[in-house]
């Protein structure tokens, strides 16, 4: 008898612990579908920029960690937007980026008179490594306030706040406080760079930028090694004047060597008008691209001054699981067996590695020319083709050998 009583209080707890949880959804998607109501003049539901910017997002006493555009202003959502416009605070990396990027939004898509006037009543706080520790007190300060609790955004120089910028931190005591936060969605170099990469997510480790000099970038690059012999996929970044050593100390860790290959993928200035995404089948090759473009002699090679251009734009890395080499094992063999023509095998190799790189600088050049027709259909071939030849360290004639060979529109 105790047993079936007990046995009817537990059911009798259960069902009303599901009645809750129903109600508290019926209650969140009740409250979640009032904030995406929004009619225009024509009586349609379309969620714009203006008429997001004046719905309440946001709530007194919570933090949102805002995603901002890479490159490209239109890849900014408007509920984002919106958010920007109406919390009390914005915590930015560097606020004379974030202020030029709200003057970009603005231009845009102008504010109505009331979200204007917010904005003007809104601050900022700078939030970088160099001040991590009285900025998250500055912003505790105004977040906990019991009287008059404020609303914060965080955000990054560019993308997701909290990914290789001193947004973690920040993110770590809001936490240990007890307040809310939420993330608001969007650009990532990161996960933008991997999508388009052809290699496998899971497992996959992103490590951010290279430390500059010491053990730490000793463990950095060990650290690499040691996941990428699991078969692992590598996301990094990496800024133009540093990516080349960063690139040639990659190259030499035993998980790029033979017979192991590891194909690589280039994201520089992703969104941007001068986008690129290259991939190589591995890591020695793209440094090749790399050397050609900065204008330094390869191995063997002399600098006629071909390649005077500098390397340019921010760089994601996608180095994807390794690979055997077709043919080769992991014991090195070598062949004693007398030739016929030595020489001839290695003008053989030599034209093949010739005739790779030539392919290389064509697929590039292309993809650069073909951005620039869909960026600026009025523009000149010559003057595209100049520009790609900059951009790319190659000749002016390679270029416009490539340029012939696509459609181009009318002038």
């Amino acid at each position: 008898m105790f047993a079936l009583r007990f046995s009817r209080a537990r059911a009798s707890v259960n069902c009303s612990y599901v009645n809750l949880r129903i109600r508290q959804l019926a209650s969140s998607i009740d409250e979640t579908m009032d904030i995406y109501e929004s009619s225009d003049a024509d009586g349609s539901n379309e969620l714009t920029i203006s008429n997001a910017a004046e719905k309440r997002w946001v709530r007194p006493g919570a933090a949102y960690f805002v995603a901002t555009p890479l490159g490209n202003v239109h890849d900014m959502s408007p509920r984002a937007r919106a958010i920007l416009c109406q919390v009390d605070i914005i915590v930015a990396e560097d606020t004379r980026t974030t202020r030029a990027l709200l003057r970009r939004l603005d231009q845009t898509s102008p504010l109505s008179e009331s979200v204007a006037l917010r904005r003007d009543k809104q601050r900022f706080i700078s939030h970088h490594k160099h001040n991590q520790r009285s900025s998250i007190d500055e912003v505790l300060r105004h977040i906990s306030d019991r009287q008059s609790p404020v609303s914060i955004a965080v955000v990054g120089d560019a993308g997701t706040p909290g990914i290789s910028d001193p947004g973690a931190p920040l993110a770590q005591v809001l936490h240990q406080r007890g307040v809310p936060i939420y993330s608001i969605p969007g650009p990532c170099a990161m996960a933008a760079a991997l999508s388009v990469s052809g290699f496998t997510a899971t497992p996959s480790l992103f490590v951010g930028f290279a430390p500059v000099k010491g053990k730490e970038r000793e463990a950095w690059l060990e650290r690499i090694d040691n996941v990428a012999l699991r078969d692992a996929t590598v996301v990094l970044y990496e800024s133009p004047h540093r990516v080349l050593r960063t690139m040639r100390d990659i190259a030499k860790l035993s998980c790029c060597s033979t017979p192991r290959r590891r194909g690589v993928v280039m994201c520089r200035e992703l969104t941007k008008r001068y986008e690129e995404v290259l991939r190589c089948d591995d890591v020695q090759q793209l440094l090749d691209i790399l050397e050609r473009r900065s204008g330094e002699p390869l191995d063997g090679e002399s600098n006629d001054g071909a390649a005077d251009s500098s390397i340019r734009g921010e760089f994601t890395l996608v180095l994807g699981p390794t690979e055997r080499r077709p043919g080769a094992s992991d014991v090195e063999t070598v062949d004693t067996r007398p030739s016929d023509d030595p020489d001839g095998a290695a003008a053989g190799s030599s034209a093949l590695d010739a005739l790779s790189s030539r392919f290389e600088q064509d697929s590039a050049a292309a993809h650069m020319l073909l951005r620039l027709v869909e960026t600026t259909p009025s523009l000149k071939r010559s003057e595209a083709v100049r520009q790609v030849a900059v951009s790319l360290g190659l000749r002016k004639k390679q270029v416009y050998e490539v340029a012939l060979k696509l459609p181009w529109p009318a002038s």
